[in-house]
């Protein structure tokens, strides 16, 4: 299982800029780390970005809306989200220093910006994909 210090947490964080941090619950579950973001949209939806790097190398966004309602535990979402490239080229190996790069420049108008410019996920016939968000 892996294992993160808190003054490691904090040292990330500290180094990104426009609110992004270190997506904690990714990195215990799965042990890669990855950046987050949530923007809210209204008093019960909410968008989350995630900043990490595909199986080629590459840095991707992924966008997925979540609903919480007023009461309920836990929000949810449906669907596969969002999904788009930021770096074509792919790097020769993860450098998490990189994408803390990236997040000096992924402030809320680009956000928005990439969200609204980015189809949903088909689901490649398997998974229903999203509504448009």
């Amino acid at each position: 299982m892996p294992k993160i210090l808190t003054k490691q947490i904090q040292k990330i964080n500290n180094a990104c800029s426009n609110n992004w941090q270190l997506d904690t619950h990714y990195f215990l579950t799965h042990g890669e780390k990855t950046l987050m973001k949530c923007i809210e949209l209204d008093t019960e939806n909410y968008l989350k970005f995630s900043l990490s790097y595909n199986s080629r190398n590459q840095i991707t966004l992924h966008i997925s809306k979540y609903n919480h309602k007023k009461g309920d535990t836990f929000a949810c979402s449906s669907g596969l989200g969002k999904r788009t490239i930021l770096a074509e080229t792919p790097a020769p190996r993860k450098n998490y220093n990189k994408l803390i790069e990236y997040t000096h420049e992924l402030d809320n108008n680009n956000l928005m910006e990439i969200n609204k410019n980015t189809p949903v996920s088909s689901g490649y016939g398997i998974i229903v994909p999203s509504e448009d968000f």
